[in-house]
């Protein structure tokens, strides 16, 4: 949820200072050409980025009047914004995915509808309008971590349940209809546990398995 949302405000905020620059860039461009600099500039905010590439194409036929403008910082700052907007977009897509920056990424298989998946700062949440198949991750637990192993889930009709398993050892904990509460880890160590959901006809899942 923390990467989802820094990711979403980090691309937000990137955008506007990226499209900012381009319309600053055009409009300096633009007025050392004696050109309509205003409409230009605007054209190249609004349509970005269409409007940049025909006012590159179209709108600086005209030679430079006097001596050119320094511009070259703002393009440097164009591309630095074009990278984040890059970075950002890429974390958003990592974390609406299923994607994390500690673990193992999840493996799922089977067939979801509207589902959303989050992995980050030790929990791990699934919701779903429905959900039939499975889903799983292997995050390394601390045996402080296993202490504070806590599952929470709740959902309309069908059947959902955790297996935990970790080389020879496995457990199965049916958490269908609504579960609140610790579970036993004394028989696993620490280290890289297998967490498996499983779904049998299961609609409006909302679980959250946290660890710290």
């Amino acid at each position: 949820m923390l990467l989802f949302t820094l990711s979403l405000i980090g691309l937000i905020l990137s955008i506007f200072a990226l499209l900012g620059t381009v319309a600053l860039w055009v409009y300096k461009d633009a007025k050392t050409r004696a050109e309509n600099a205003g409409i230009w500039a605007i054209l190249s905010l609004v349509a970005f980025p269409v409007g940049l590439i025909v006012y590159l194409l179209a709108g600086r036929t005209k030679k430079v009047n006097g001596t050119p403008a320094p511009k070259i910082k703002l393009i440097i700052l164009a591309i630095f914004f074009a990278v984040l907007v890059a970075v950002s977009a890429g974390l958003l897509i990592y974390s609406v995915t299923g994607g994390s920056l500690t673990g193992f990424g999840s493996v799922k298989s089977g067939a979801f509808s509207m589902s959303m998946n989050w992995y980050s700062d030790g929990r791990w949440s699934f919701n779903a309008r429905s959900a039939n198949g499975r889903i799983s991750r292997s995050p390394n637990l601390t045996a402080e971590e296993l202490n504070s192993f806590f599952v929470t889930n709740s959902n309309n009709n069908g059947e959902v349940s955790l297996l935990i398993s970790q080389g020879n050892v496995e457990t199965t904990v049916d958490i269908s209809g609504y579960f609140n509460g610790y579970i036993d880890m004394s028989d696993f160590k620490p280290g890289r546990i297998r967490l498996q959901l499983n779904f049998n006809r299961a609609s409006d899942v909302s679980a959250l398995i946290r660890w710290r």
